[in-house]
């Protein structure tokens, strides 16, 4: 099958501990595409470019996490929700971690913010679990929100499938119905919390 021009893609990046829990990433883009493009086409792309992603938080994410499973789907505006439509396939996104310290608490997830052209539809990400010494009082040191910003940085850029074929990253608005495409971002330094992260309250 194939992906045509302005599909939302959904994709849901799926890291597992050593431990068996799981933390998650949902991504979203538009397909600026001028022709279409294969469902293994875009599989690839994105999973080349998610891996590429996290490896940029490689030395801040310990070293026991396994490589991601990442799903990926297209989705549509029903009049009232976003719904999946069409499964694009599945795969893992190749990472290295290499962190060796002792890992933050689950729910401790440092993030970053994407905004769009429209106030309140902005997008957060919560990383992965980072390691205890990347942290000092509560916030990220320097060398960690540099690395963050880098992982930003990418999270902002387009993925490119081939010439003048194009995925655009943003969120689908639950309040319009359409798809905001990212402009610009900020990294926290100041930890944040995933409640769903934590022991016993699932992923």
């Amino acid at each position: 099958m194939t992906v045509s021009n302005n599909n939302v893609i959904k994709a849901i990046a799926d890291f597992t501990t050593a431990d068996g829990y799981h933390l998650q990433n949902v991504w979203h883009w538009i397909a600026a595409f001028a022709s279409d493009q294969t469902d293994a086409a875009v599989l690839a792309a994105i999973l080349t470019a998610l891996g590429n992603l996290y490896d940029d938080c490689a030395a801040q994410m310990p070293s026991t996490l396994q490589d991601p499973d990442v799903a990926v789907d297209l989705v549509g505006w029903s009049g009232t929700q976003w719904e999946t439509t069409q499964r694009v396939g599945e795969g893992i996104a190749g990472t290295t971690p290499t962190g060796s310290a002792d890992f933050l608490p689950l729910f401790c997830a440092p993030y970053f913010v994407m905004r769009t052209a429209r106030p309140r539809s902005n997008g957060r990400k919560f990383m992965p679990v980072f390691t205890e010494n990347e942290q000092a009082g509560g916030g990220l040191i320097s060398g960690a929100q540099t690395a963050l910003g880098n992982a930003l940085t990418d999270a902002l850029a387009s993925i490119t499938i081939s010439s003048g074929n194009d995925l655009v990253p943003g969120v689908p608005s639950t309040v319009t119905g359409t798809f905001l495409p990212f402009l610009n971002g900020f990294v926290k330094a100041v930890i944040g919390t995933q409640r769903r992260r934590r022991q016993g309250y699932g992923i």
